[in-house]
């Protein structure tokens, strides 16, 4: 609550620090300023402050998987800057003199896919890499790096998922401890249910949980006969309502924790 008042004043004040800052000639400084917030942290400043709307008209969610280029830049640019390089390099030589994972795929698609597509996942999965590689004296990033780096990446994105959701399922550590045996399987839809109803968990707040972590990439559709599987939740909806005969629902697979596949590649 503190935080969050913290924040509300900080959008608040900036018209009365720009009034009382000038230059050297007596002029007024024009000031901008740009807040970068998680989703679940927007939203609860939103349910507290009495100027919702407000708010709700100055910001704008920035959907990195949708345009995965502008991370891709963003993550350059920080090469550029932390190995103090020169304008107007080829930053592609960046990517062959860091990076042997050994695939036949650019080093970017291959984290990516390892990712939840922002840049905190981003930057906590590459420190890991060279993290991994200065530890066993690699002069580039190599294959066990990647693997190694996915492991503790995996955590973080354990951690980040209860840290982002406890405010609303508090027994959401329980839930994630008790599907820890699942990582990178597939399991029935039905029978998923049935472990968070013996878990004295409602169907109401079941359904809520599936979605949430959909949306947080923890869970995916499974479709076994294109053996593709889709982050997306619709989908997964989509084919949940389908029925065959109209009395037997087709079965209807979930992968949970995906990311934990790579592990294995």
């Amino acid at each position: 609550m503190v935080q969050s008042d913290m924040i509300l004043s900080l959008l608040e004040i900036d018209n009365k620090i720009q009034k009382g800052l000038f230059d050297k000639k007596g002029n007024t400084v024009s000031i901008k300023k740009i807040i970068m917030l998680r989703e679940d942290i927007l939203n609860f400043i939103k349910n507290t402050s009495s100027e919702a709307d407000k708010l709700q008209s100055i910001t704008h969610e920035i959907d990195w998987g949708k345009y995965p280029n502008l991370l891709k830049q963003l993550l350059e640019n920080r090469f550029i800057y932390i190995l103090e390089l020169k304008k107007g390099l080829d930053i592609e030589k960046i990517w062959q003199e860091y990076f042997d994972f050994n695939y036949n795929e650019h080093p970017f698609k291959i984290l990516l896919r390892i990712i939840v597509c922002r840049p905190r996942d981003m930057i906590y999965l590459i420190t890991r890499i060279f993290e991994s590689a200065i530890n066993n004296g690699n002069s580039k990033a190599t294959k066990q790096d990647l693997n190694n780096a996915t492991k503790e990446y995996l955590k973080f994105f354990e951690d980040n998922i209860i840290s982002e959701t406890v405010s609303e399922f508090p027994n959401i550590r329980d839930i994630i401890t008790k599907l820890k045996k699942f990582y990178g399987e597939t399991i029935e839809y039905k029978n998923l249910i049935k472990i968070l109803k013996d878990m004295k968990l409602s169907k109401e707040v079941c359904e809520r949980i599936i979605k949430i972590l959909f949306k947080k990439q923890f869970l995916a559709y499974n479709n076994l006969d294109k053996n593709q599987k889709y982050m997306d939740y619709d989908i997964f909806l989509d084919v949940l309502s389908k029925r065959f005969f109209f009395f037997f629902r087709k079965k209807v697979n979930l992968i949970i924790n995906p990311k934990y596949q790579y592990l294995k590649t």
